[in-house]
């Protein structure tokens, strides 16, 4: 029992030194509703009397008449605006949405479409200024989830077994040889495919199917860029549910048996959900699992690959990353809820998609902060995915200009469509909003906490995260006029990131999928036309327009969240909302003397309230009551309910460890001044929490785990800044703690054999 013990003792050394191993919720302080605004709805937002409807869901923060939002159409910052059928307005360009947010595609008709089609050019297969092919590349294959009942019987199977006989651990060796169920595209059934594990990493073993001979020099490079891309996916996606109990990702390089080929396209690699289930489970489906939690990654180059493109082996590293973020994604919207005991769900296709090939761009932006100087085939400058951003510059199947849709994922038609525009729409999202890439945490954090899994949870965060957002409305509104105007700054553009080229259709009337876009030269008065289907929004613009930055959607008159207020650049607005108290102000400001602590994100604080709130708590001001493990990670989160249960079904079974609970508490406003008010700190402790999250599912399971020397070395290393910075009571206390679990007095006290 020595390793365990051993974990233990590191897990409550992280209770003080992290921060994160006990969670309690975020405390705002019990403000009352304004005069102006009486109704109170419960979650920190009030409404006003004439619109006493509080929004739930999605449209949590939004006050309605009636029960529905206002149908009055709003116009929005220098001429673009929504127009009804019948309206005409003046325009240079306009942009015909079906604005339907569902992933269950619904086409309707654009109607006769005014003007020409904009930016017509022949379809090419080429990278535009090299003239090199462009392979058509599968990223990975969706594989339906299966019946819910079976993932349902086989966790009750894994709790029943952890509690009577506990986890079944996969035990394994370097030079191992292991059986695994495959079927591809040319095999009639399941067949196993017999694979020798060739490397080990922190978090990673590698099986390579004994059909291929993989380059050492290879193998070598997929085990040290695998461990960069775990902790990529931990700070801005999640954490991973160990399945086969050994702690680690299989990563198995195979021999894929299908045609694939250059031209026609071409599978690079999976991730399928059913290996979660139990084997006995998935074959009353016809279908194997391999009971583990693995990505499968091509081996064998398709047919037509020539060094023109680059080295296979290096081009399929995206592809490792990419999968395994939809690894992640499922445990983190399924696995890890119903693990818990909760209501887990999978969500729409597009927006797991979205992150992937955003994983795959923040990979990129890392090796290029460590190495200037790196280069990658797919690669565009600032770390972009090439393949997706020519492809919707060529459009080469005439698919996206003619209407094909951002949320509808036509797997088996214009699929490089469909990644395409999910890419660059995640782009979008990411550069616009105020958390950059933590937006896709955050979204995810809302599904598990509001039980919404598709656009309502991205249009949820981004109301909260994109100025002048209020509805999906404006969302895909203000993205589909960036693709057309790319302004270098504002929602009508990408910041420099890139540059898009929109086409408009083949015919003047198309076929418009759910969240596809029709695009139009007007130069001048335009109508609605009457044969538009009703989902077809109209939208005119021009290349000057500027988007309003106002976050009051429309149909609201105004909305006054306690301890939270719109920001308006250019402007200083103060409110006051009993006792939680804020002041915005424009960019280049100066926080006035009545609100003296800068939270560096535009907002102030007074002293009285010292603790800027971050996340869904951004423009709040937080006496030292909150913890610090909600407001980084969601006070309904999966990673704070973790925490929690830690809290409670460990620490409080001892008087020791519920003496730990309350040091903590007793520290936790100097503790989140430290960790929120150092940004590298900040990092760095959200890096290793994420790290320690299996170990502590682990613990909670009683399995027995190893933390290893380098995690050990991370954690007094936070230590000793975190005590650096303390005041002299919590430098003590962090001191006390370390030396008691040196000298192994804290494990005696907590009932603990060495």
């Amino acid at each position: 029992m020595k390793n365990k013990q051993y974990c233990l003792s590191q897990l409550y050394k992280v209770i003080i030194c992290l921060v994160a191993t006990t969670a309690l919720a975020v405390s705002v302080s019990n403000a009352q509703c304004p005069t102006n605004s009486p109704i109170d709805c419960g979650n920190g937002y009030c409404c006003p009397s004439n619109y006493p409807i509080c929004g739930t869901g999605a449209d949590t923060g939004n006050c309605f008449s009636g029960g529905t939002e206002s149908t009055t159409t709003t116009i929005q910052g220098g001429g673009t605006t929504t127009t009804t059928a019948g309206g005409g307005e003046t325009s240079t360009y306009l942009a015909a949405i079906n604005i339907t947010g569902s992933e269950q595609d619904t086409p309707q008709p654009s109607g006769t479409l005014p003007g020409t089609s904009p930016s017509e050019i022949m379809p090419l297969s080429v990278y535009e200024g090299t003239g090199r092919p462009m392979p058509l590349i599968i990223k990975d294959r969706f594989f339906a989830p299966l019946d819910k009942k079976l993932y349902e019987r086989s966790l009750e199977a894994l709790k029943q077994e952890r509690l009577s006989a506990g986890p079944q651990i996969s035990t394994y060796a370097i030079g191992d040889v292991k059986q695994f169920w495959v079927k591809d595209d040319n095999d009639n059934n399941w067949r196993q495919a017999a694979a020798t594990s060739k490397r080990e990493g922190s978090h990673s073993i590698i099986y390579v199917d004994n059909n291929l001979n993989m380059a050492d020099a290879d193998l070598d490079t997929y085990v040290t860029e695998f461990e960069e891309m775990f902790t990529i996916i931990s700070n801005n996606i999640g954490t991973f549910s160990d399945r086969d109990g050994n702690g680690k990702i299989i990563i198995f390089i195979y021999d894929i048996n299908d045609s694939a080929s250059v031209s026609t396209g071409w599978l690079a690699g999976y991730f399928w959900s059913k290996d979660y289930i139990n084997d006995s489970e998935t074959q009353s489906q016809g279908v194997r699992s391999n009971e583990a939690d693995m990505i499968y990654i091509r081996g064998n180059a398709p047919t037509g690959w020539t060094t023109q493109y680059g080295d296979f082996a290096d081009t399929t590293l995206t592809t490792l990353i990419h999968e395994y973020q939809h690894l992640v994604h499922f445990c983190i919207t399924y696995w890890q809820p119903q693990l818990a005991g909760k209501t887990g769900n999978f969500d729409d296709i597009w927006i797991n998609e979205m992150m992937s090939m955003a994983s795959e761009t923040m990979y990129f932006k890392k090796k290029l902060t460590d190495n200037p100087s790196y280069t990658h085939d797919g690669m565009l400058p600032g770390g972009y995915l090439e393949d997706r951003v020519q492809y919707y510059n060529q459009d080469p199947k005439n698919s996206i200009r003619n209407g094909h849709g951002l949320v509808y994922w036509d797997n088996n038609g214009a699929v490089f469509s469909n990644y395409t525009l999910a890419y660059i729409f995640g782009q979008y999202i990411n550069l616009q909003s105020s958390s950059g890439q933590g937006i896709y945490k955050e979204i995810l954090n809302y599904m598990t906490t509001n039980s919404v899994y598709d656009y309502r949870a991205v249009v949820g965060v981004a109301k909260q995260r994109l100025p002048g957002i209020g509805s999906w409305e404006d969302l895909i509104k203000s993205w589909a006029i960036a693709n057309r105007l790319n302004q270098a700054s504002g929602l009508y553009g990408y910041k420099g990131a890139f540059s898009l080229t929109t086409h408009g259709p083949t015919s003047a009337n198309v076929t418009i999928h759910s969240g596809g876009v029709a695009y139009r030269l007007v130069n001048g008065s335009w109508t609605r036309p009457a044969d538009a289907g009703a989902s077809i929004k109209y939208f005119g613009f021009s290349a000057g327009d500027v988007p309003s930055t106002s976050t009051v959607p429309p149909g609201q008159t105004t909305t006054t969240v306690p301890g939270q207020t719109t920001t308006v650049p250019g402007q200083t607005t103060t409110t006051t909302a009993g006792t939680v108290t804020t002041t915005t102000t424009a960019p280049g400001y100066t926080c006035p003397p009545d609100y003296p602590v800068d939270c560096n994100n535009g907002y102030c604080c007074p002293s009285n309230l010292p603790v800027c709130g971050t996340g869904a708590n951004e423009g709040k001001c937080l006496s030292n009551g909150p913890c610090a493990a909600s407001l980084m990670f969601g006070n309904y989160s999966y990673e704070a309910n973790l925490l929690r249960a830690f809290r409670d079904q460990v620490l409080a079974q001892t008087g020791k460890g519920k003496d730990l609970s309350n040091l903590y508490y007793q520290h936790t406003g100097e503790l989140v001044v430290i960790i929120f008010g150092d940004s590298a700190l900040y990092r760095d402790v959200m890096e290793v929490t994420g790290q320690m999250i299996p170990a502590i599912e682990s613990a909670l399971q009683g399995s027995e785990i190893i933390i290893e020397k380098n995690m050990e070395n991370k954690i007094n290393q936070l230590c000793e800044k975190i005590a650096r910075k303390a005041s002299p009571d919590l430098r003590m206390a962090v001191e006390k703690i370390r030396e008691d679990l040196k000298t192994g007095q804290l494990l005696r006290e907590l009932g603990i054999k060495r």
